[in-house]
């Protein structure tokens, strides 16, 4: 079932209650903004009384006091927030308890698809997937759903929107959708330029990182030639060096722990490098890269003017980083 299809339900709180455990499975960066439109919808519903528990905070056996508990028999949603957070082990103990969970409440957590081989162990969750893009049919569809003010301009926001970017993230969709009651869809700079501010500038960082961590060379540079005046030198090394320490990062915890906890720290970091391209590099490399910026930064805090970027750039194409392999 897809998560669309939930929102859809003309007796939300009804569909949801007859459920007792009801995991909602994405791939990629647990989307916030998405579910936080989720939950103020569900609490909006006629007679739904939502309430969370930070399971990273409360242990189980605490949890299962207010899971257990029900007052003058009167059912609640708890959403289990930081599931993704827990230990293998915690995890596995949450997800042996829910297998026989009986009620009288219902419970609803998100889980990274990572965990799917936990969950085909209890076929009696109902399963939700939340997908990491979406298309304009999808974003139309949630738009409606999620009931936004001036639902006209919108759809005219949206159109506009699908006519740059083919498919967006779930989240990038539902940030978008705050600014449709400020906007005016005649104007159409406003519209591109709040299109820009909320996914286009992003993307474009995104996307060249994913070129640069993919080793896409000419790419990479003619990306890099549209880019590189949007911002400041100052800019690119810091943003340069925070992709680093985060994949080294990555590397490390995939190559020495588990996919499932590497992910843990995966925000921010391009969906190409946490699915695949991680596995060119190791952990030592992406540092020595790192700390060579962070040489670079040093020189232009005081004054230095050479294209010592560029001179990054060429090192990393031609491998001078990885001498030991």
């Amino acid at each position: 079932m897809q998560v669309i299809d939930v929102l859809e339900q003309s007796h939300l709180s009804d569909f949801l209650s007859q459920h007792r455990v009801m995991v909602y499975v994405g791939e990629g960066e647990y989307p916030l903004l998405f579910f936080m439109a989720f939950l103020k919808k569900l609490r909006s519903c006629e007679n739904a009384v939502i309430e969370s528990i930070d399971v990273q905070e409360c242990g189980l056996d605490a949890a299962q006091l207010r899971l257990e508990t029900s007052f003058l028999g009167n059912s609640t949603i708890y959403w289990l927030k930081s599931f993704d957070m827990l230990d293998e082990k915690k995890r596995k103990l949450w997800f042996k308890y829910m297998s026989s969970y009986i009620g009288p409440n219902s419970i609803m957590l998100f889980v990274d698809s990572e965990h799917k081989l936990l969950m085909d162990n209890h076929k009696e969750y109902l399963r939700i997937d939340v997908p990491h893009v979406i298309d304009d049919a999808y974003a139309l569809r949630l738009m409606r759903a999620l009931q936004v003010k001036s639902s006209q301009a919108g759809a005219a926001l949206l159109a506009r929107m699908f006519k740059i970017y083919k498919k967006i993230t779930l989240d990038q969709c539902v940030h978008v959708m705050h600014y449709v009651p400020l906007v005016s869809t005649s104007n159409q700079v406003q519209v591109d330029q709040l299109i820009h501010e909320t996914i286009g500038m992003e993307r474009s960082l995104f996307d060249l990182a994913s070129l640069f961590f993919a080793c896409q060379r000419e790419p990479f540079f003619q990306r890099w030639i549209e880019e590189r005046d949007r911002f400041s030198p100052i800019f690119w090394c810091s943003f340069w060096s925070e992709q680093l320490l985060r994949a080294a990062s990555y590397v490390h915890v995939a190559r020495n722990s588990s996919m499932i906890e590497a992910k843990k720290i995966s925000q921010r970091l391009p969906f190409s490098f946490i699915q695949k391209d991680w596995k060119r590099y190791q952990a030592k490399e992406l540092a020595q890269m790192h700390e060579y910026l962070y040489g670079i930064d040093f020189a232009m805090k005081n004054g230095s003017e050479a294209p010592m970027l560029d001179l990054f750039y060429a090192k990393f194409f031609t491998k001078d980083f990885f001498s030991s392999r």
